[in-house]
């Protein structure tokens, strides 16, 4: 869990997030499966995001590491960071 200026971060992007959701998806409930760009997706609640988050940040660095040491980027790499994207509605700028 994140803790002191980390948490403000998060529930910043947590915020970040419930409005780009609402403005590309629409008002959707919590749970609710709806399309964006062709995949489907739900509001995920605060806990879920974050652990989507934490995810996201944690493979986006690892990618980072990869390419800059030059070696070869796994699909299955490529797959997650893509789909934990889609996720939190994010374009991925990595791929």
């Amino acid at each position: 869990m994140a803790e002191g200026s980390d948490l403000s971060d998060l529930i910043d992007e947590y915020r970040a997030y419930l409005q780009r959701f609402d403005r590309l998806v629409g008002d959707v409930d919590f749970g609710t499966p709806a399309k964006w760009k062709g995949r489907l997706v739900t509001k995920l609640p605060y806990e879920q995001f974050e652990t989507r988050w934490t995810e996201l940040k944690k493979f986006e660095s690892a990618y980072q590491e990869i390419m800059a040491r030059g070696d070869t980027v796994n699909d299955s790499l490529q797959k997650v960071l893509r789909d934990r994207a889609a996720e939190l509605l994010l374009e991925t700028k990595l791929l």
